[in-house]
């Protein structure tokens, strides 16, 4: 290996870190017009595109993709106290995700 091959290894795995960013927010995007448009077939495989964007950045940095499905199932978001609904969605997925 030539002592040019190690930053150009840097360089390269560094560039596909950014694409990687830049994918993840065009498909969050992409999951907002989905939303708008109300289309469930586009909201769940641009869904699906978020997560695997997110297991592909988390590989990219090095996360053991194990860990990032025990942070999912042990996930604690701020949600409103008082929205039962939201609270209940939560549960739900958190149900969801224990099951896997």
């Amino acid at each position: 290996m030539s002592p040019v091959d190690g930053p150009m290894r840097i360089a390269r795995r560094l560039r596909a870190i950014e694409t990687t960013k830049t994918e993840l927010v065009r498909q969050v995007a992409e999951v907002f017009r989905g939303i708008q448009t109300g289309n469930e077939r586009e909201m769940t495989e641009t869904l699906g595109g978020v997560i695997a964007l997110a297991y592909l950045l988390g590989h990219q940095l090095g996360v053991d993709l194990a860990a990032i499905d025990r942070a999912a199932r042990t996930a604690s978001l701020t949600l409103p106290e008082d929205d039962v609904d939201q609270l209940a969605d939560f549960e739900h997925v958190q149900k969801y995700l224990s099951l896997k």
